[in-house]
C-alpha cells in the first residue's frame, strides 16, 4: 500500500514557507537601509546582503541533505524555528555591531 498524502497540511507548510520567503525579501530588502540607519551602520550594509547571499547558497544543500536523511518535515520545522529565534535576536540588536556579535560571539 502506498503513503495517503495529506493534502492540507503539504499545502498549509507550502504556505507558510512562502510566507517566510516573502517576509525575508520583500519587507527586509526594503526596510534594511532604514534600520541600519537607526542601528549607525551605513558601512555595514553591503555586507548584511552578501553574507545573506553566502549563508542561502552555502545552507541550501545541506538542509537538502538532512531533508533526505532525517525526513522534510523535522527539517522544514527546525528551518522555521530558526528563521524565527534568528530573527527574534536581531530584533533585539541596538547597533549593527550587537547584532554581528549577538550572531556570531568572539572566540578568546
Amino acid at each position: 500500500m502506498g503513503k495517503i498524502t495529506q493534502r492540507k497540511m503539504v499545502t498549509i507548510a507550502m504556505l507558510v514557507s512562502i510566507l517566510l520567503v516573502t517576509i525575508d525579501t520583500t519587507i527586509v530588502t526594503t526596510a534594511m537601509p532604514h534600520i541600519v540607519q537607526q542601528l549607525s551602520g551605513l558601512n555595514l550594509l553591503s555586507w548584511v546582503f552578501a553574507i545573506y547571499l553566502l549563508t542561502s547558497s552555502v545552507t541550501a544543500p545541506i538542509y537538502g541533505k538532512l531533508a533526505d536523511l532525517f525526513g522534510r518535515k523535522s527539517i522544514f520545522i527546525f528551518g522555521i524555528t530558526l528563521f524565527v529565534v534568528g530573527s527574534m535576536v536581531s530584533g533585539m540588536a541596538q547597533t549593527m555591531y550587537t547584532m554581528n556579535q549577538k550572531a556570531w560571539p568572539k572566540v578568546d
